[in-house]
This record gives C-alpha cells, sequence and structure tokens, in this order.
C-alpha cells in the first residue's frame, strides 16, 4: 500500500523496550505528521493541486476586495504562491494600515470537512492569542484585525497582520555559511534571547506556541548594530490546560517536535513551556549550526532520532563555545524536567554567556518592568482564554 511504502519498517530503528501500545501510537502520529506535511495527499502534491491552490486564493480574493472595498487592499501574494490548504497570505493595507492579510480559501457554509475546520481553528486561534499581546511588546507580532465575509453558499476568513520587513530566520541560516567567529555566535545569541524574552511573556498569559522553528522567527534586522527578532504564527497555539488526543491534536513540525509530544498516551498532558524551550533550542542548534538537529526522510525517522537524542552542536561546528553548546544542550535535553523551567531562565543563560562589552540595550530588550494592566484588559484576557478553550472544544466536537 501507499502508506506500507511512505513507512518501511526499519529493523531495530525504535529501542526494544518501548511497548507494543506506544509504538502502534508511534506509526499513527507519523501517518497523522505526512499528512500535515503533504505526503498523503495534500494540495501541495502536484502541479495540478498548486493551480488549484492559486484559483482558489484568487477567487477569495475577489470576493474579498468586492464586499471590504474601502477599507482593505490586497497587493501581491506574499509566499509567491499558496502551498497549503489554508490559503494565501497577500501583502496590503487595513483601515489604512501596512499589514500581512490572510485569507482562507472559500469554506462552505456549515462544512465538517477536516481542512475546513482546521482552517478556521487555525485562523481562530491566531487571531485570538495575538489579541493577547499588549501593544508595547515588540518581539510577539500584533493582529490588526480580523473577520469573515460570506456569500450564499461560501465563507472566507481573514486576519490582517502586522507588516514585518526583512527575512524569516530559516532565509538567514540558508544564505550563510556556518557561523565561527564570536561576533556571528553573539549575533545568534542576541536574537534568541529576544526569541525567549518574547516566549516567557507568551506563556506567562497561558498560552503554549507548539510551532516554533526558523520559519516562524522573523528578523527585522540583524547585524551589528541593531538585533530585531520577532515570533509570528500563532495558529497552533492552545492555552496550557489543554488536552491533547492520540492523534487527532498531533500537529506541528516533525523536526521540532518535542519527544514528550511523541510518547504521551491519553493519561498524560504533554503541553508545557518546556515543549517550547525544546523546539526553541532545536532552532538555536540550527542557527548555530546551519543543520537539522533531528532529519530524515519520512516524520517516523525524524521522531526516531528525536527520540534518541544525542545531537550534539559540536560534532558539527567546532568553532562554537563550549558554554554556547551547553546552553542549546541543556534547553534540547530529552525530560522536561531537565530543561530550563521558564524561557527567561534560557534567556538568562544566554545573557550570562554573552561578552561583557554587550550592553543591555544593544540586546534590543525593552528595559524596565512590563507595565501593569488595567483591570478591564485582565478581564478581557480571561475572557479571550475562555473563548480559545471553547473553541478548542468545539473544533474537537466537530472533527469526531
Amino acid at each position: 500500500s501507499p502508506t506500507a511504502e511512505l513507512f518501511p519498517p526499519v529493523e531495530g530503528a525504535l529501542p526494544v523496550y518501548l511497548s507494543k501500545k506506544f509504538k502502534s501510537v508511534f506509526h499513527a502520529r507519523a501517518r497523522v505528521a505526512a499528512r500535515s506535511l503533504g505526503l498523503l495527499g495534500s494540495l501541495r502534491g502536484s502541479a495540478a493541486g498548486e493551480t488549484v491552490a492559486i484559483q482558489r486564493a484568487r477567487r477569495a480574493a475577489e470576493i474579498i476586495k468586492k464586499q471590504m472595498a474601502g477599507r482593505m487592499e490586497l497587493g501581491r501574494l506574499i509566499d509567491g504562491e499558496p502551498t497549503s490548504w489554508e490559503g494565501a497570505i497577500y501583502e496590503g493595507r487595513i483601515d489604512g494600515r501596512p499589514a500581512a492579510i490572510k485569507i482562507s480559501f472559500p469554506i462552505p457554509i456549515g462544512s465538517n470537512r477536516r481542512e475546513d475546520v482546521e482552517t478556521e481553528a487555525t485562523l481562530s486561534r491566531e487571531e485570538m492569542a495575538s489579541r493577547l499581546i499588549r501593544t508595547d511588546q515588540r518581539h510577539l507580532i500584533h493582529a490588526l484585525g480580523s473577520g469573515s465575509v460570506t456569500t450564499n453558499s461560501e465563507k472566507i476568513i481573514w486576519l490582517a497582520l502586522e507588516l514585518l520587513k526583512g527575512q524569516t530566520l530559516r532565509d538567514y541560516i540558508y544564505h550563510r555559511d556556518m557561523p565561527e567567529k564570536e561576533e556571528e555566535f553573539v549575533l545568534i545569541a542576541r536574537c534568541f534571547i529576544q526569541i525567549l524574552r518574547a516566549l516567557e511573556e507568551f506563556h506567562k498569559l497561558g498560552l503554549i506556541h507548539r510551532d516554533i522553528k526558523p520559519e516562524n522567527i522573523w528578523l527585522k534586522s540583524m547585524c551589528e548594530t541593531l538585533v530585531h527578532a520577532v515570533l509570528m504564527d500563532f495558529g497552533l497555539t492552545v492555552t496550557r490546560n489543554t488536552v491533547l488526543s492520540q492523534t487527532n491534536d498531533f500537529v506541528g513540525t516533525a523536526n521540532y517536535m518535542p519527544p514528550e509530544y511523541i510518547y504521551h498516551d491519553d493519561s498524560e498532558n504533554p503541553l508545557s513551556a518546556q515543549g517550547d524551550i525544546w523546539s526553541t533550542g532545536v532552532a538555536l542548534f540550527e542557527a548555530l549550526t546551519g543543520t537539522l538537529a533531528f532529519s530524515g526522510i519520512t516524520p517516523e525517522q525524524i521522531f526516531t532520532r528525536i527520540i534518541r537524542g544525542n545531537s550534539r552542536i559540536t560534532q558539527i561546528n567546532r568553532h562554537v563555545p563550549p558554554a554556547l553548546d551547553a546552553i542549546t544542550a541543556r534547553m534540547m535535553a530529552p525530560e522536561p524536567e531537565e530543561r530550563y523551567q521558564t524561557a527567561g531562565e534560557a534567556a538568562s543563560a544566554l545573557e550570562l554567556w554573552l561578552p561583557k562589552t554587550v550592553t543591555a540595550s544593544s540586546l534590543g530588550i525593552q528595559a524596565g518592568k512590563a507595565r501593569p494592566r488595567s483591570e478591564q484588559n485582565l478581564v478581557e484576557n480571561i475572557l479571550l482564554s475562555v473563548r480559545m478553550r471553547s473553541a478548542e472544544h468545539q473544533t474537537a466536537g466537530r472533527m469526531a
């Protein structure tokens, strides 16, 4: 069968002490991850599929332009062309402000198709998480507006985010040689200090990102005089108390999946700040080496390597300072309790490593304590958290 060909058995790939139940769950989760990557027949699979995606994106844009005339303007596709079932991202303007505007493909009203339900849930989670973020937080992306438009038979959801200029950390890694000089390591450390401080604020809101990777770290600036990194894409964000099922809620990017997400059972809740810290450590590993910490042809192979662990930076890049290697290794520790317990703790470790000549102002971190929220804002945040939990339960019910 196609599935059997996709996941050929590898003798001895999994540790022999793992139970038969675990191995069954492991293979099921690998298939879910493969589907999310497009390996089991999504729109990414063929040229014909890509053509369908472009056509759907164009039709959605035409409907939006007509119904949102005077408020929204759409320009070029930011990613060149849509490559997933969710929709497309346009550069444009909302209420006169520059924005990156996410627009779903047209969704049939009342549809229970998995792709349609997941699209609604993804954009809903991203909008709610973005609204919880303080406007003075410079290292988390902000939402500028959201909504939906309907025709007689279809609905289109949109989300406007601040338009960021620059490049992703993925692009930065791809276009540079493996770092060897101290100043290169300092730049990378400064970038991740900002991301970890932003993640610390995110976790204080009771949220778990679940999809931290170089593609979701935006570099507005990455030079000696100024580093400004922004964590974005909250489409997989859930509240800390969310309970994941064995397979249906198993989402994310395989190479950055914490080991506890892979091997948990229904009696456990693997969601924690330590999971996001692990994924951030994997992204840091990649920035320091130019290499994926855990790679493979299939998600099954990737998961096996994640469970086995033992990826060390100095095996790939001997120029990385030992202390920086040790910090990254602790972030990527196999067991959550062995990692830094907060993102702020990991950020502090990186700050202590930095040469004494690097000042607090050059880090780009906001000075002083965060502004206290008003009682009204606090109540609003609580209500938004409740809405997120409600949306998660509704989505699970529609998928059942």
